[in-house]
């Protein structure tokens, strides 16, 4: 279960360890302290934004027990420990991950959640070219897609989704996802 040195862990560890934008966010929290097991008090230096509380309530948890064992600046390709509703399944160290949903996900029978996470699996494929990109979206079974855009209006990200996903996308969980990633 989570505990309050967790939040408070995934605090300090971002902060000080993690991506710049954790620093930078969170720059006007002064500290982080567990005042109990199931509680935590962030204390906010003076003249703070007020949309402050909401991106913390939108930080990741981290467990502080698994960290303990494993160095949070190592880069390693064992699957951290998480709460979330998917875990990590097979990946292919630049080529693609797969997330596999999480069956008995703690927050799954909770209204807000109702209605996401309705992926069995998501597959995230890499491609250093954005014609391949292209080339392996066009060939597979696809109906619809969405496409974000970069600022020289080039394809980035092509989500892509199936007719049997098309067909069950209301009234139960689909198969699968697959998203069609440019890197640069």
């Amino acid at each position: 279960s989570i505990t309050a040195e967790d939040i408070v862990f995934t605090f300090n560890a971002l902060t000080k360890d993690g991506h710049p934008r954790y620093r930078i966010n969170f720059r006007d929290v002064d500290r982080a302290e567990a005042t109990s097991p199931s509680r935590v008090k962030f204390t906010f230096k003076p003249g703070t934004h007020r949309d402050l509380p909401t991106r913390l309530a939108s930080l990741p948890v981290l467990s502080k027990t698994y960290y303990d064992k494993v160095d949070f600046k190592k880069t390693t390709f064992d699957a951290p420990l998480a709460s979330g509703p998917y875990r990590i399944g097979k990946f292919e160290p630049g080529r693609s991950i797969t997330y596999s949903r999480v069956e008995n996900y703690w927050a799954k029978d909770l209204p807000v959640i109702r209605g996401r996470y309705n992926f069995n699996e998501i597959t995230v494929d890499y491609y250093r070219d954005r014609e391949v990109m292209f080339q392996a979206f066009s060939h597979s079974n696809t109906i619809s897609a969405k496409t974000s855009h970069r600022a020289n209006g080039r394809p980035n990200t092509i989500n892509r989704r199936s007719m049997t996903d098309w067909s069950s996308a209301k009234s139960c969980p689909t198969k699968r996802r697959r998203v069609y990633r440019h890197l640069s």
